[in-house]
């Protein structure tokens, strides 16, 4: 229960376990007694998170998932990107902090087992969503968190962005060994910072996209990350 959850250098905010499931369970309340849900009925419309990256936001998911109410996270930077993906979505909240939020009552409404929500990078085209079932993400991520050996106290950095779904075996992963998830306060591409937050708090893993492995690679050169 006193394990550390979350660590959030931007707010420097520290969350033991127990404080984590105490804010997920008042946050899912908030939503359930009507406040932001309309008339409190638990429906199947999606809950957009278009939130910074900071520990609020997996608050959010978590309360979620406690509630069975699918959730779709946005990179809040992309606004022309999230606008697009809220229109072809049609969600019923969009939750834009804790207490700030938009909803709508005209929304989409999805079948009972969908989970959660990503949309593709459009890459291709246009991006496209695709709902998921979460008992299979729960069976990979902790099959994952066994492969990878986190262990508990362990503390694994969130570089990967919040709308990519790798983010959530980075986030699903930590927790469920009981390990420490560092939420980051600079850009992935800041080497300089990234270099200095492994070595100052002792950072066990992390998940890099493609586009940083030649230059992960060159910063390995200059400094011993003995904890890595």
């Amino acid at each position: 229960k006193n394990g550390i959850a979350i660590h959030d250098l931007a707010s420097n905010q520290i969350i033991t376990y127990q404080d984590l499931n105490k804010q997920v369970v008042e946050f899912a309340k908030i939503l359930s007694d009507g406040e932001i849900l309309s008339d409190g009925e638990i429906g199947k419309g999606v809950v957009v998170i278009d939130m910074p990256k900071t520990y609020h936001f997996i608050v959010a998911q978590l309360a979620c998932s406690y509630l069975g109410k699918p959730f779709l996270s946005l990179d809040n930077k992309q606004t022309e990107r999230n606008f697009d993906i809220i229109n072809d979505i049609s969600p019923e909240i969009v939750l834009k902090g804790l207490r700030d939020f938009s909803r709508f009552d005209c929304f989409n409404e999805f079948e009972s087992d969908c989970e959660y929500v990503v949309y593709s990078s459009g890459s291709t085209g246009k991006p496209k969503g695709i709902l998921l079932k979460g008992e299979p993400a729960i069976n990979i991520v902790a099959q994952q968190s066994e492969i990878i050996g986190i262990k508990p106290g362990e503390k694994y950095l969130w570089l990967l962005n919040t709308a990519f779904d790798a983010s959530l075996s980075d986030i699903y992963s930590t927790f469920v060994a009981g390990a420490t998830l560092v939420i980051p306060d600079f850009e992935t591409t800041e080497v300089k910072k990234l270099a200095h937050t492994i070595e100052r708090y002792g950072i066990n893993y992390i998940d890099l996209p493609p586009s940083m492995f030649e230059i992960f690679n060159k910063l390995t050169t200059k400094h011993n990350f003995k904890s890595l």
